[in-house]
């Protein structure tokens, strides 16, 4: 299932009330999800290269477990970072999740996550290049 079509299912309400069961300390971005969930039932889904993969890590350290949103390409066993990727790909992307996860708790995980660099895209967009330089110089040194 693709995160869009999950995301059709499911009020605003819900999902905010389940982001902020996971992550209590958000609720003093109220507004911030509300925008971005908006946002995200108006725009268009764009083809992406990746699915969504959603599973729980245990921290050995303390034995915190917590639940890992990555993306995955096809016949590629590694995980990748997709906080910075564009919402309209993450919308046309296919959900693979442990399935002891509801559809709510599904968007509730991909929202934080894709709006962990902020709530604007184009801020967003501006982060990653100015990462790019950072990259570019650091590899010129």
């Amino acid at each position: 299932m693709k995160l869009k079509q999950i995301l059709n299912n499911i009020s605003n309400t819900e999902i905010l009330h389940k982001l902020f069961e996971f992550y209590p300390e958000q609720k003093e971005s109220l507004d911030g999800y509300v925008d971005v969930l908006e946002k995200l039932r108006n725009l268009t889904h764009k083809e992406s290269d990746f699915k969504i993969v959603i599973y729980q890590v245990v921290d050995f350290s303390d034995e915190e477990r917590y639940w890992s949103v990555s993306g995955q390409k096809d016949n590629d066993p590694q995980y990748w970072a997709i906080e910075y990727t564009p919402w309209e790909e993450w919308l046309s992307s296919e959900v693979e999740f442990d399935k002891r996860l509801s559809l709510v708790s599904v968007i509730a995980l991909c929202l934080w996550e894709m709006t962990w660099s902020g709530f604007d895209q184009e801020k967003i967009k501006n982060d990653i290049e100015e990462l790019n330089k950072i990259a570019l110089k650091i590899i010129k040194e």
